[in-house]
């Protein structure tokens, strides 16, 4: 329920499933977290309250991509630095070896990609093709 209600991005609904005991590192199939869920859909006070109630900020789904990479891949700045603030690892890559740089400025979203140079990725890292995104 934890996970549902933070990809709707029903805050009060996520404090009562935390508050009724539901873990929030809890998974679906595919690995993913309410915070996975939450990042992507860019509700910020959803990824600040699973961060404060002891979300693991680098959780890896099955293909090892982090709440990080799916903020990015949405352009949710505000999220990203969020993250980054808390201590998620701003250089993550999964298989593909993509950074959470590569997704935001892969998918044109030039605002997140600053906030991302600004925290201070690793602005040389490629991906498996030996590409660089700046």
């Amino acid at each position: 329920m934890i996970l549902e209600a933070a990809q709707d991005g029903i805050r009060h609904q996520v404090l009562t499933c935390i508050e009724e005991g539901e873990d929030v590192n809890a998974v679906n199939k595919n690995q993913e977290t309410a915070l996975h869920h939450a990042a992507f859909g860019g509700h910020l006070q959803i990824v600040d309250l699973l961060v404060s109630k002891g979300a693991n900020k680098d959780a890896l789904t099955k293909v090892k991509k982090t709440p990080l990479r799916y903020a990015a891949a949405a352009g949710h700045t505000e999220v990203i630095e969020a993250l980054i603030r808390s201590g998620a690892d701003k250089n993550t890559c999964c298989k593909d070896e993509r950074t959470p740089l590569h997704l935001a400025s892969g998918n044109g979203h030039v605002e997140t990609a600053k906030a991302l140079v600004k925290a201070g990725v690793d602005m040389d890292a490629q991906d498996k093709a030996s590409v660089t995104k700046l």
